[in-house]
């Protein structure tokens, strides 16, 4: 069984990891692209497609009985503990058994108990990691930090439930805990609240975060503004400043909302207006599309929401062309766009686009053909491109800080680099050794 939660894609820097359930594991150094093959089976990532998460799949729910987790990349602030080293070029397979037994059940007064197991495992943007651990056929969650503590409390995260954890979502300095109370979701969130520099209101907590000079929450608080209406949450996306969710109508029809809080430097919440949101608002224009939106990603300065009839939505600073809606010379470090613009090259080479996922500030969408477009960054495509060098038609795309990875139907992994002086080979997040990226 599979979270009803839909969670986009939306953080693969600076380490990576993936679940891989009866994982075999060979090698191979392709022309133009970066490959790990690591023999997944397609279907599940087909079903996944539209709901992952941060990096991973989100396996909520019973396990398979084989699996096996994978992590590469940065590990400069122990963002997996009981692994030794500070950067894996090549995936590293971790040893949950290992993890579950450095868990400080004792420190709380509790025995250890020998039912424990892994429930989620989330990579952020910034320098952490997140695991949910849960106790077979008890309802009992926990969920750890690890890695660099500067926002995100590292050890323990406090204040949540006792249970019904359904998926944690890293940002480069905050965090996200989605708890399920019967047919609804709770958002918990806490780190860096916001800046005078870069704007406030970034955890939707309202104004006493801004007016009491609360620039960091330690503990998570419950986003009243994403429970006022009691909608199901389809979608949750951080980034550096700003925050972007999906909700669902209580009512099981087709129209979603998409809101957005947070800073509102360079029209990035898309409601014209350059001011800062401290509550989750919607995005009006996004209400009036024929079609409703099914996901959202966010990058560093920008945001996506794709809807059911396969259109991408972008808005948010340009300069990178990571809005994907073309350009020339003129553009500079100005360039913005204030509310959602559709991207009309996917439509006019007729695809429809089944997910995307924003980078720092590039650009990746996998289209229902399975084919992989890339715009933005360091990629020298102002507008969407097709990657005609896979080989094969894939059914899961991720993009991080400069990269890009997708998941082949034969279960072969590729990863890109799009360059930049901080993009994947730097940190290993290629996972393909001292190679480099193209």
């Amino acid at each position: 069984p599979l979270s009803p939660l839909r969670v986009p894609i939306h953080s693969l820097h600076p380490s990576v990891a993936t679940y891989v359930p009866n994982h075999t594991t060979t090698t191979m150094l392709g022309r133009h692209l970066h490959r790990f093959p690591v023999r997944i089976p397609a279907a599940l990532f087909r079903a996944l497609s539209s709901s992952s998460s941060v990096g991973t799949a989100p396996l909520s729910g019973p396990k398979s009985t084989a699996t096996a987790l994978y992590f590469w990349g940065s590990n400069s602030h122990s963002q997996l503990p009981t692994l030794e080293g500070s950067t894996f070029t090549s995936p590293r397979r971790v040893n949950i058994s290992e993890v579950i037994a450095s868990l400080d059940y004792e420190a709380d007064g509790d025995p250890k108990p020998d039912d424990v197991t892994l429930k989620h495992f989330r990579v952020g943007k910034g320098a952490n990691t997140a695991l949910t651990f849960t106790r077979r056929g008890k309802d009992e969650d926990r969920t750890y930090v690890y890695g660099d503590g500067k926002y995100v409390k590292a050890g323990r995260v406090e204040g949540l439930p006792d249970a019904g954890v359904e998926d944690v979502v890293l940002g480069p300095s905050n965090l996200a805990v989605v708890v399920g109370v019967e047919d609804r979701q709770r958002v918990y969130m806490c780190g860096l609240g916001g800046s005078v520099l870069h704007g406030f209101g970034q955890l939707g907590l309202g104004p006493n975060v801004a007016d009491e000079g609360k620039d960091y929450v330690a503990v998570p608080e419950l986003v009243e503004s994403l429970v006022e209406d009691e909608t199901p949450l389809q979608g949750l996306a951080l980034a550096a400043n700003h925050s972007v969710a999906l909700t669902a109508p209580l009512d099981g029809g087709e129209a979603t909302e998409v809101l957005t809080a947070g800073s509102g430097q360079y029209g990035k919440l898309g409601n014209v207006d350059a001011v800062d949101q401290l509550y989750f608002e919607p995005v009006e224009t996004l209400s009036l599309l024929p079609e409703p939106c099914v996901q959202v990603s966010a990058g560093s300065t920008f945001t996506y929401a794709l809807d059911a009839s396969g259109v991408v939505h972008s808005w948010g600073k340009n300069e990178a062309g990571q809005l994907g809606l073309g350009g020339g010379l003129s553009m500079d470090v100005y360039a913005m766009e204030s509310m959602p613009q559709p991207l009309e090259a996917l439509e006019q080479m007729g695809e429809r686009v089944r997910q995307v996922a924003a980078g720092y500030n590039h650009g990746a969408a996998l289209g229902e053909t399975g084919k992989v477009y890339i715009w933005g960054g360091k990629s020298g495509f102002l507008e969407p491109s097709h990657v005609e060098d896979l080989g094969e038609d894939c059914v899961w795309i991720g993009s991080g800080h400069n990269f890009t990875v997708c998941l082949g139907e034969s279960g072969t992994l590729y990863t890109m680099s799009h360059g930049g002086s901080s993009g994947g080979p730097k940190v290993g997040c290629l996972g393909r050794g001292d190679a480099k990226g193209v």
